[in-house]
């Protein structure tokens, strides 16, 4: 017998397992159509009903697919996969209030599907009732220690409501299921950071930047910390990073430049000069420093040349003037100093 003749003489078990296959196979068409032609035989086969939603569900048909879900609510009215099924279309449909209403009628069901609080928990996210979102996300959690989209969604929440101490466990859960998570590492560190505890999250942040070498922030942010803690040396080390990941970086340049300069290193700073220069030649602190660094190493010409440079770009530099005229003092070229 063929599989046409083996379709037109079955029952309806026989079209259900039949559309199930090809629905298994992608055959989805062949599958409907099967599918309609087993609840045309049996009105009440429920998995019919529910295997229909499930289709038009991933197929984004969400009105067909709430049709066929209610059809087998009907049937079988305390069955909890199916209310969580309906409360999933109306959570798509942003009617958060009926969603809610369908998982908790879930959950009364089977209190141990972690889903059905998951999407319960959104739901009172986008209602605004924070806590009971926690109570959710924190019952996912317990029923699934290892799933980590649970922590996330508690992170997401606590942060709004500016919990730091849970934060700091949340954080440390999730590195333990996810060592290798360098964001994760990132927002611990921000919090240290925001709590003053420096050294601490200069540990975090380098751990954060073993795990991804060329994230930029990370390394803004351990400067920022370097910056308040007075650690030149460091920082140093931290812009040149910085430049190597992002070699047009002109503003970082420009702060290694201040810190060689305040060091003493005047031939490095000078080079930075002349690159920020080549990055962006308008900059009237750049010829400014060139001129005192010039003045210290007593090269008058070139300390002269790059402080009238600096006042085409800043007309009012009052400390470039004065240097100029000290200069023209110095050497006593009084013509030049009229005209300073």
């Amino acid at each position: 017998m063929s599989d046409t003749s083996a379709m037109i003489n079955a029952k309806s078990p026989d079209y259900l397992s039949l559309a199930k296959d090809l629905q298994n196979q992608g055959n989805i068409d062949r599958a409907i159509a099967l599918y309609e032609k087993a609840i045309a035989l049996n009105p009440e086969l429920f998995l019919a009903y529910q295997n229909l939603g499930d289709i038009y569900t991933d197929t984004n048909q969400i009105e067909q697919a709430l049709d066929y879900y209610r059809s087998a609510e009907k049937l079988q009215p305390k069955s909890w996969l199916i209310l969580q099924k309906i409360g999933n279309i109306f959570l798509k449909k942003e009617d958060f209030i009926t969603a809610g209403i369908y998982f908790q009628r879930s959950i009364d069901l089977n209190p141990n599907f972690p889903w059905s609080h998951h999407n319960l928990g959104i739901v009172m996210e986008k209602l605004g009732l924070l806590e009971q979102a926690i109570t959710c996300y924190e019952k996912v959690v317990e029923l699934h220690p290892d799933f980590v989209g649970g922590y996330q969604r508690l992170v997401t929440i606590h942060e709004e409501l500016g919990n730091s101490f849970q934060l700091i466990k949340i954080y440390q859960k999730i590195i333990e299921l996810k060592p290798d998570s360098w964001w994760i590492y990132q927002k611990l560190g921000i919090l240290l950071e925001n709590q003053g505890e420096l050294e601490g999250a200069i540990a975090i942040y380098e751990k954060a930047i073993k795990l991804n070498p060329e994230k930029l922030n990370i390394y803004h942010k351990l400067a920022k910390i370097y910056h308040q803690l007075n650690n030149k040396s460091a920082l140093v080390e931290t812009y040149t990073k910085i430049i190597e990941l992002k070699p047009d970086a002109w503003q970082i340049y420009q702060k290694l430049a201040v810190l060689l300069m305040e060091q003493g290193y005047f031939d490095e700073t000078i080079a930075l000069c002349e690159k920020i220069i080549e990055l962006n030649d308008k900059l009237p602190w750049t010829y400014e420093n060139l001129g005192e660094i010039f003045i210290k190493q007593k090269k008058w010409h070139q300390a002269m040349e790059n402080l009238i440079k600096s006042l085409q770009y800043r007309p009012d530099n009052y400390f470039a003037y004065q240097e100029i005229a000290n200069i023209c003092h110095h050497h006593n070229q009084k013509n030049e100093a009229q005209m300073c």
